[in-house]
């Protein structure tokens, strides 16, 4: 028969309405500096444990009432001694009926399974006008003393998401939300409960995911943009031409060919090719400002789709402004002369339809009717195209 003793993973019981560790295998006892099972079910937890903490871990009984385990890293302070031990937390009846805390505990450095794990848990405890009543120390040392009120923790957007929750049905927020710490901005993993035991109070519980979520958002953004110039790329494109249709927002797209790039590129290597396109993109991106979006959709094809009220004098407009802007002479370096480009600007019109919408997504890879026309302003020529129906 299995001793659980001989487990070398820390496993204890602790009893969560009277602050004290019900039983603990030999491993656990190591964990905790104690001599023996009788010293360490003697200590009383309740000094140390902050409001926030024990409002969270009554919470956790409710979870483990329906069966739920939760993982988590805690900060464990084993006379004194601060301890980031990875936790799985269950529920266990003890001989008198109550729910404890069944805890398995890993303690190892965090960077040996930091990929797969958030950070240690933060706690705390707000009442029902947002002000903070109490927090562990975990949540200090993250964010500082200068929290006093909710406001100062979480954006107002997202506390009306909060407030809206709390006040439903599920009386519940999960969220992951970008924070500002104590030392700068860091992704955070958020829930919020209304506490079990004081009606308007909640607590908060975070935890830093700042490098899962980065690594995840940068996955994203690999997926729909161009890797070399951090536009979109195709699929991005059609992804948010997708978004102004299924909202009905009618939208201008401006097909741009850099004329004579192939020849620079073969010449002067694809380092320069590659420092020329980003060079267009940061044109590009000065030419939409925060209006408009831009794609790469081949090597040297750019389209920017303009969200608006389509007035046919502006297409002309624009698309001056876009050729005198990328057409001329760009630097690489100083060991390289400048070169010049020139550029041609298609102008499809594109209202609010789908079938339209797809026929602009297959255009630069099947053309439509081009005819050219003079720019006003410029020595330089702008294409326009017909959209045809398919």
């Amino acid at each position: 028969m299995l001793d659980i003793d001989q487990l070398q993973t820390p496993v204890w019981i602790y009893d969560i309405d009277n602050y004290r560790i019900h039983w603990a295998n030999e491993s656990a006892l190591t964990l905790w500096h104690s001599p023996s099972l009788e010293e360490l079910t003697s200590r009383d937890f309740q000094e140390g444990t902050s409001d926030a903490v024990q409002h969270t871990l009554l919470n956790y009984l409710d979870d483990f009432a329906l069966g739920k385990r939760i993982c988590h890293w805690w900060q464990l302070s084993p006379k004194g001694e601060a301890k980031d031990v990875y936790c799985q937390f269950s529920g266990i009846h003890l001989e008198d009926g109550r729910l404890a805390m069944l805890v398995e505990g890993l303690h190892v450095e965090r960077a040996e399974i930091a990929a797969l794990v958030s950070g240690t848990i933060m706690i705390c405890l707000f009442n029902d006008q947002f002000e903070l009543l109490s927090s562990n120390p975990s949540f200090r040392q993250q964010f500082g003393t200068d929290i006093h009120n909710l406001a100062d923790l979480i954006p107002v957007d997202e506390l009306v998401k909060i407030d809206r929750q709390l006040a439903g049905k599920d009386k519940y927020y999960e969220q992951d939300v970008c924070l500002q710490c104590a030392d700068g901005n860091r992704w955070h993993s958020i829930e919020v409960r209304l506490s079990e035991t004081t009606e308007g109070d909640f607590v908060v519980s975070l935890q830093d995911i700042h490098e899962r979520k980065s690594r995840e958002l940068e996955l994203q953004q690999m997926a729909t943009h161009d890797v070399l110039t951090g536009v979109f790329n195709r699929k991005g494109l059609f992804q948010r031409m997708q978004r102004l249709h299924s909202t009905q927002t009618p939208f201008s797209v401006y097909y741009i060919d850099l004329d004579g790039f192939k020849p620079i590129n073969d010449g002067f290597g694809h380092a320069v090719g590659d420092s020329l396109l980003c060079q267009v993109a940061s044109r590009l991106r000065r030419c939409t400002g925060d209006d408009g979006d831009i794609a790469r959709i081949g090597g040297d094809e750019f389209v920017v789709i303009l969200p608006e009220v389509c007035v046919d004098d502006y297409f002309d407009v624009f698309a001056t402004a876009l050729v005198q802007s990328l057409s001329g002479q760009y630097k690489i370096s100083d060991d390289i002369p400048p070169v010049v480009l020139s550029v041609s600007v298609g102008l499809p019109v594109i209202p609010v339809m789908m079938k339209t919408l797809i026929c602009c997504w297959r255009m630069p890879m099947r053309p439509c009717t081009w005819l050219k026309v003079p720019a006003a302003a410029a020595g330089f020529s702008i294409v326009r195209g017909c959209v045809s129906n398919y």
